[in-house]
């Protein structure tokens, strides 16, 4: 009897390639440049026309050239501030977002406060405006004490 041995083959050999590995697949690419090309070539084509007119003398904004031009400090350097309102885009944003910040907390407690008062009222008309009676499910609550015409009418004379 003999004995066959078999062995697995060894592996070929795999090259390495961790430059080229890094790089994106053709497959991958392509839709991906299909989704960025158009919208850029729309923008360029917006930016040149808003060029071409707004260069004449007669033009009312300035081109995009100029724009950029009188923006770049503000930019690329955010955080300068050389007293009064010659400061950075930085400091712009942060005053503006107080602003808003500041909004946002007054109409919160403002808001919070009035739906604790309405909710914690005995009945949900207690207290009720002019311009809140036309809520017409808050006449047919039952703690209610205001009613409408039409239900003082349908309902039965108390005699006391």
């Amino acid at each position: 009897m003999t004995a066959v041995s078999t062995k697995p083959a060894p592996a070929p050999a795999q090259m390495s390639r961790p430059l080229l590995a890094k790089l994106p697949q053709p497959s991958r690419v392509a839709p991906m440049l299909a989704n960025v090309i158009p919208p850029l070539m729309i923008l360029a084509v917006f930016l040149g026309l808003w060029e071409f007119l707004a260069s004449g003398p007669a033009a009312t904004l300035p081109p995009p050239s100029k724009v950029w031009a009188d923006s770049y400090d503000l930019i690329t350097d955010p955080f300068f501030d050389r007293g009064g309102l010659d400061k950075g885009l930085f400091w712009h944003l942060a005053a503006s977002l107080q602003r808003v910040a500041l909004g946002f907390t007054i109409a919160g407690v403002v808001g919070i406060l009035t739906g604790l008062l309405i909710g914690t009222s005995p009945s949900p008309c207690a207290g009720s405006t002019r311009s809140s009676r036309c809520c017409a499910p808050c006449r047919r609550w039952p703690g209610c004490r205001s009613r409408s015409p039409l239900s003082a009418r349908r309902s039965p004379a108390r005699s006391s």
